[in-house]
């Protein structure tokens, strides 16, 4: 289940009694799935095992626009309730809007076999802040890591369907597909040897000033 995985940040310290420092496990994300709308209609649901893809999408319009109303535009296009599983806000929160299990369309590979991951703005014309893409950066590598998939499962949206979400610079100019693909290998590699070369973090780096 969801709380058996672990985080990929690292743990937040806390001064116990004594002095020492007490390492407690990082929340990577906040889970409001419960105060969206839905329908009436149940989602269908599906096996972890059926997901394939990591999709990123965007929202298409002002970052702060409410979650309640994007959610209400996707009942309204025939969905049971918000049609992704994450949303990144544009200060970086991660927040969890559906659970994993929930298909939003289930004739469809993009919800099916899709971990639906939407970074909040629009990005046809300029890439996501830093922030915002690092914590993506961080859920993708979390995901990929529980559930036994690759960087290489990380697409657009437009790659399953005709969509120009997550917009052009996910794969031109600023090309954050490219650095998010990046950062989740980096992660995973962390993850499985302890430690990484630093050379390939300052690789990181030179990409990310480019977004700058």
């Amino acid at each position: 289940t969801l709380t058996r995985w672990l985080t990929v940040e690292a743990p937040a310290s806390q001064v116990a009694a004594d002095g020492s420092a007490v390492q407690l496990p990082v929340r990577l994300f906040t889970d409001i799935s419960r105060r969206l709308p839905r329908s009436g209609t149940p989602y269908a649901r599906r096996n972890l095992n059926q997901i394939r893809y990591i999709v990123v999408s965007h929202t298409g319009v002002q970052p702060h626009v409410a979650l309640e109303r994007i959610a209400q535009a996707h009942i309204r296009r025939g969905y049971p309730g918000i049609a992704y599983d994450f949303v990144v806000d544009a200060a970086g929160q991660i927040l969890r809007v559906t659970d994993m299990e929930d298909v939003a369309q289930p004739n469809q590979v993009w919800s099916e076999q899709g971990v639906n991951l939407c970074l909040a703005g629009n990005f046809g014309e300029q890439p996501p802040p830093l922030t915002q893409l690092e914590a993506a950066g961080r859920l993708c590598a979390w995901l990929a890591q529980n559930l036994g998939l690759t960087a290489d499962a990380i697409v657009g949206l437009g790659e399953l369907i005709r969509s120009d979400s997550p917009g052009e610079t996910f794969y031109k100019g600023a090309a954050w597909k490219q650095v998010l693909t990046r950062q989740v290998q980096l992660h995973l590699a962390a993850l499985g040897m302890g430690a990484v070369d630093a050379t390939r973090f300052d690789e990181l780096d030179v990409q990310l000033a480019h977004l700058r």
